[in-house]
């Protein structure tokens, strides 16, 4: 339920993907290309611009920047592997420190729990591999399928990733990590997942 505040605690456990450079004069045709595969290949249902009504109390709008720009954030619910549904939501950021467009697509810590298909210990939180490596992989799935449509720089999954720039990368992903990347090399996206 959309108006379930509980629904949405937890922080954020998303998929953010760092789409290209804003000064590009085709970023705002890529960011929205961005945003309409991300919904098509996580079959995300539903496009609104509160979560302050359910969806049946409001009207559907575009997914598209301007609707974005609008609200914020855009919101919708999505199957999870497994079946269950939860609520999501999106986001852009556009004035990260090294200039690049992110488009952030989310699902609320506390919606994967209250889900329950995963061996979620509500201590463990993020911390644990064990049902983040299922949901890891799925979203690495969506990546891959946004990609095809959309060559973008990078993307990391993993909890609260908004701060996450391409400088944390310069030196390479460290041996032990807790996000999962999505890494462009030769044509093909190669993903590597989180390690701990």
């Amino acid at each position: 339920m959309f108006t379930d505040e509980s629904n949405w605690r937890g922080g954020l456990y998303e998929l953010c993907i760092h789409v290209g450079y804003i000064t590009d004069e085709r970023s705002d045709a890529r960011l929205e290309r961005a945003m309409v595969s991300v919904c098509r290949a996580a079959n995300v249902q539903g496009c609104y611009a509160t979560r302050n009504l359910e969806p049946a109390e409001q009207s559907e709008i575009p997914c598209t920047l301007a609707s974005l720009a609008r609200a914020g954030h855009l919101y919708g619910t999505v199957p999870l592997p497994g079946g269950r549904t939860v609520v999501c939501g999106w986001y852009v950021t556009r004035d990260l420190e090294d200039g690049t467009d992110c488009l952030g697509f989310y699902m609320p810590v506390e919606a994967l729990q209250r889900a329950s298909i995963y061996p979620f210990d509500q201590w463990a939180g993020c911390e644990d591999l064990a049902w983040r490596r299922i949901v890891d992989d799925w979203l690495a799935d969506v990546g891959t399928a946004v990609y095809r449509d959309v060559d973008f720089k990078f993307a990391v999954i993993g909890w609260q990733l908004d701060v996450f720039t391409e400088r944390d990368l310069e030196d390479g992903v460290p041996n032990e990590h807790r996000e999962s990347y999505l890494l462009p090399s030769d044509g093909r996206l190669c993903y590597v997942p989180a390690n701990v």
